[in-house]
Parts: C-alpha cells; structure tokens; sequence
C-alpha cells in the first residue's frame, strides 16, 4: 500500500476493522506526496500476514507521511523507518491504552525529520529489542515519552522487549516530558548509547529511573521534574554515559547508583546548570566525587544526603560557584589548606576538619563560602 504517493493521501481504518497488506507499506512516497493513515477503535493495519511474510513500514519515504495509532489501534510490521531521506518527514503517534506498534526493530529518523510520540499508555514493542534515532546525518530523530519538548507533559506511553535505544550518526533526541511523578517513577531499563555528540536526553516533567549503565555521549539536559541515576555498575560508568550535564532550576537530578564494585558513585561528566543535584548512595559511608571532566560551571546546589565526601582538589572545584548542602547521614572532611566554595548549608550533616586534636589547635584546613546556612547540623 503506497498512501499519498505524489499527492495527497489519507487512509482511514476504524470501528474494529482488519487492513491486511501484503506487500510495503509506503506513506509519503515520493517528494511531493504527503500521506496520512489512521489506525483507531481496535482496528489493525497487519503488515506482518503470516511468519514468512512481514513487509517494511516507512513513514516518510520521500516526502511527508504521519501515522496515528489512537483508541486502541494496532500496527504490526517488519521494521519501521520514519523519515526515510534526507528531505523527508515523518511523524508516528502512538496514543492511548492499548493503542499498539509492533515492529522488529524501530528507525526514527533514518536520514531526515522523523519524530515518534508513545502517550496515553500507548505501546511501542521492539521483538527485534533496538531502536536508532537519527540514524544518518543529517536526519534529525526524536523519541518523545509523554510529550515532546516545549509541550504541556501528558501521561507516558511505554517501550516493551527494547535492549537500546541508540543515537545515530545524525541527531537523536530521547525526550521524557510526563506525568508519572510517583516515587517508583518512569522505569528506563533499556541501554541508552550512541557516539554522537549530537545525541540529547531531554527531561522536562515528571520522575524518570535510569536503571542501566548508559554509555551515549552527546548532553543530558534536566529542565524539569526529576531524573533517577540508579544504576549499579563495577566499570567507572555514571548512568549519564560521558554525556555534558545541565540541570535547570527547577530541575532535579537524583544519583542513587554506584561506579565501582565497593558502591562508590565518581561523577565523571561536565556538570552545568543552577538546579540541585542529589546524592543518596547506599549507606553513609559509601563515597561520592567529582573529577576534573565535572569543570567548574555548576552554580546550583549539591545535596548530600548519605555518603561520604572530601573537600579538597577537583571536589572543591566542582563547587566553586554551587551550594554544599550536607544532610543527616553525610560526613564531609574539609582537607589541608583553604576550600573555596559557592556555599556552605549544614542541614544535619557532620563537617570534620583535617587536624590532630589536641597536638593543634587550629585546624589546617578551611572554608571560604560566599554564603554560609547553619540548620540542624
């Protein structure tokens, strides 16, 4: 089936009906064809007729195709691709509960604009387990969970049987912009990964669990809502990938998860942004750090909740324009001569100054803050 082949095509299969194809599904098939095919109230659209026949999806071959699966619509097929060239558009909508698209593995923006929204508990599964965004230069491919970016959140949608989300050679864009803000949140199990500078993971709303060791590189931006690092791994890896780091007031970032094998948790990405970063690792006397790579940029606040942290070299800098705040089950030991920091709030935590009592009396390490809060610690 080819809709809106050089002109204007629309399908519509409804009201429980069966579309069965045979042979590709092409929607905007040539440069100057745009075409439309809505899946809605329980139908199907079965590219996949029998085990030795499933057919290729491509919305947006050369020109513009859209794809809406809404009220329980289901779409099965081989691979799917959006944005097939590189002046094509394509745009896969999956809305509602039982809505469903069913492929073997998922291309969103193979060399142009292509964009995939999952909302209202509508489905992607992935029996082939990957899915490439921005596949090729200079395609531009986005995964938006809920909502995309600069929209009101709306409730997520959801990725079954998927090992990994890449980035491309192009530019992916992996964006959470829902309204889960439960405690458990919005479980990401699936590895995020890519080589590609371009590549950006965008939280706007809601509270999202990153559980697997990503490694894609590209940015982290956290505009809003909460993002979870709660991955576990014995390898150096942050759960960020190697990814830049902004966190946006109102922003949050949450580290739960570990770098080493003793559950220690190094932060080796550039860390920007004025939100607040906070660290609860797994008992008070694992440590957290910073690196060289974090830079100096961070101006927001640090919240250390239990773990174990040393004031000194690249930890000092990291917070040299960013807020300390040491809560109950932190220890911070300030080391030998001045820690110059943004500042300093002690909300039920434990400063220790490096100094053998009683053989001195003055400490030989210090604290020069701009602003300086006094709580319960």
């Amino acid at each position: 089936i080819n809709v809106g082949n050089f002109g204007s095509g629309i399908v519509n299969v409804s009201n429980g009906a069966t579309l069965n194809s045979t042979g590709y599904g092409f929607i905007g098939g040539n440069a100057s064809g745009k075409g439309i095919v809505n899946i809605s109230t329980d139908s199907l659209w079965n590219l996949k007729t029998s085990s030795t026949n499933a057919q290729l999806l491509q919305v947006g071959v050369l020109g513009t195709g859209e794809l809406n699966i809404t009220t329980g619509g289901i779409v099965k097929a081989r691979d799917t691709q959006i944005a097939l060239n590189d002046k094509s558009k394509g745009d896969v909508r999956v809305d509602g509960q039982n809505s469903l698209l069913e492929t073997f593995n998922m291309y969103v923006g193979t060399s142009g604009t292509g964009t995939l929204t999952l909302t209202n508990n509508g489905t992607l599964n992935v029996e082939g387990g990957e899915v490439y965004l921005g596949v090729f230069e200079p395609a531009v491919g986005t995964l938006n969970i809920g909502a995309a970016h600069g929209e009101a959140a709306a409730d997520a949608g959801f990725i079954t049987n998927a090992t990994k989300v890449e980035f491309g050679l192009g530019e992916g864009v992996f964006v959470f912009n829902h309204t889960n803000n439960s405690d458990a949140g919005y479980q990401v199990d699936m590895l995020i990964t890519g080589d590609d500078k371009d590549g950006k993971v965008i939280h706007d709303a809601g509270h999202t669990v990153f559980n697997a060791g990503n490694t894609y590189s590209g940015k982290t931006l956290v505009n809003d809502g909460l993002l979870t690092i709660a991955s576990h791994t014995a390898d150096g890896v942050t759960g960020m990938g190697s990814s830049e780091v902004t966190i946006a007031s109102p922003g949050t970032l949450d580290i739960l998860a570990s770098t080493n094998s003793a559950g220690d948790y190094t932060l080796t990405n550039a860390l920007k942004g004025d939100g607040l970063m906070r660290v609860q690792l797994s008992s008070y006397d694992k440590m957290f750090g910073f690196t060289h790579a974090t830079g100096t940029e961070f101006a927001g606040v640090a919240q250390l909740k239990d773990s174990t942290f040393t004031l000194e070299r690249d930890n000092t800098a990291a917070l040299t324009h960013a807020m300390l705040q040491s809560d109950s089950e932190n220890t911070t030991s300030v080391k030998v001569g001045e820690q110059s920091i943004g500042g300093l709030a002690m909300n039920g935590g434990t400063l220790i100054f490096d100094t053998d009592i009683p053989a001195a009396t003055l400490a030989e390490g210090y604290i020069s803050v701009d602003t300086l809060v006094v709580g319960a610690g």
